[in-house]
């Protein structure tokens, strides 16, 4: 939701798809939209697309000032991937850090178990 500074609500809207959807981070970029990492299990429905199977994956969701969804990406393998910082350079570069248990998908080539690390994504 969006809220005035005074905390009179703006707008209110769902996100997600049939699944659940959890927002870990959040961060607000130069032209005001707003930026969410988390998770989803949703298997590409509603606003959840690209969805890799597995338990979850790290979710990256774009709104604009209006609240409507301008971008959103899946992002992970078959197994648990997450999005847990996200964080927003002045031009424009989104950082977020994934934590992945999946070596498929998006994470293709990284070994081992559960690893931290940073996808630095253009997103405009």
């Amino acid at each position: 939701m969006k809220l005035t500074k005074d905390g009179n609500m703006v707008w209110q809207k769902c996100f997600g798809g049939t699944g659940t959807e959890t927002v870990l981070s959040a961060g607000a970029t130069s032209d005001n939209s707003v930026m969410f990492t988390g998770l989803t299990d949703s298997n590409n429905s509603g606003d959840v697309f690209g969805y890799h199977g597995g338990a979850a994956d790290a979710w990256i969701l774009q709104l604009n000032a209006s609240g409507q969804m301008v971008r959103q990406k899946c992002w992970g393998g078959s197994c648990y991937d997450s999005g847990s910082t996200l964080s927003i350079t002045n031009d424009g570069n989104v950082t977020v850090c994934v934590q992945t248990d999946s070596s498929d998908g998006d994470a293709v080539g990284l070994a081992g178990m559960r690893k931290h690390l940073s996808c630095m994504l253009r997103m405009r």
